[in-house]
């Protein structure tokens, strides 16, 4: 999800729906940003989920060249580049536009300043809604 530009998220979440039987289920691995109203924003949201993810990967949760590709996978996002995160809430309202429910939120990562906005890293098993 966070690999497809905003402008086609919505139609990328009805084409998943649309490949699904009615007991089908679509899981998802993504990362979410904390929440934001405008770009300025995003570019904060942005540089604190980087600020707090190279943190962890420096607390021994990742290699040292995981570490080093982080920067320039953080600014891939902020200038848009193949890196599209957006917030939990955003992603919530691209849901509610499409046939999509979340069945499962199984979070992976999320540090303690995240819980408020859902922001971190989950498993989504999205369904059909009935």
């Amino acid at each position: 999800y966070h690999h497809i530009e905003d402008k086609n998220k919505i139609e990328f979440l009805n084409t998943i729906q649309r490949h699904l039987t009615n007991d089908g289920v679509a899981i998802i691995c993504d990362n979410f940003l904390p929440d934001y109203k405008n770009d300025t924003e995003r570019d904060i949201s942005v540089n604190l989920y980087y600020d707090e993810l190279e943190k962890y990967y420096k607390s021994g949760n990742a290699t040292e060249r995981a570490t080093e590709l982080l920067k320039e996978v953080r600014n891939q996002d902020l200038q848009n580049i193949e890196e599209h995160k957006v917030s939990f809430m955003i992603f919530e309202e691209h849901l509610a536009k499409t046939s999509l429910k979340i069945d499962n939120d199984i979070i992976v990562w999320q540090p303690n300043m995240f819980k408020k906005d859902n922001a971190g890293s989950h498993v989504l098993v999205l369904a059909p809604r009935q």
